[in-house]
């Protein structure tokens, strides 16, 4: 999160460092097990090198643990397949009520509906072509792979 806050425009250093903190700290909420959560990421984003392949490969190792949680559920939509939509942007759905869509210098809010409605079928829609459960690890755990390989080279 560090190597991410310090890209361009960089935070500055006090305020990287709080974004930081809060969001290690809203990651407790994946352990309560009261809740439940559903992520999909693109294979492509695994490979982006916003810091050096070891802590990139550390990610990964995360992303492999948490998948491994009960209430957690975590696709990765492989490369090389034909999409059935087209990205535009990152956005998180929250129950049926909330879309929260991050743009590059900020973050936009919708409960309308039928927002609502469009972005739970594109999600639906990228869920049905991504990998799950060991064939998703076996993917995160190859790219972490060749991420250490790619450090062990001169």
């Amino acid at each position: 999160m560090t190597a991410v806050f310090g890209l361009p425009p960089a935070l500055p250093d006090e305020t990287r460092a709080r974004t930081v903190a809060a969001r290690i700290e809203r990651q407790a909420a994946l352990h309560d097990s009261a809740r439940s959560f559903r992520f999909l990421i693109c294979e492509h984003v695994l490979r982006w090198l916003v810091s050096e392949p070891t802590v990139m490969a550390l990610q990964l190792d995360r992303l492999v643990s948490v998948s491994r949680l009960p209430h957690v559920s975590v696709g990765i939509v492989p490369a090389g397949i034909r999409m059935p939509d087209f990205p535009m942007t990152c956005f998180s759905l929250h129950d049926d009520r909330l879309v929260i869509v991050e743009t590059f210098h900020s973050e936009i809010t919708t409960t309308d509906p039928k927002d609502v409605q469009l972005y739970a079928e594109t999600f639906d829609r990228f869920a049905a072509v991504a990998l799950y459960g060991d064939s998703m690890r076996d993917l995160v755990e190859h790219v972490r792979d060749e991420l250490l390989r790619q450090q062990e080279s001169p």
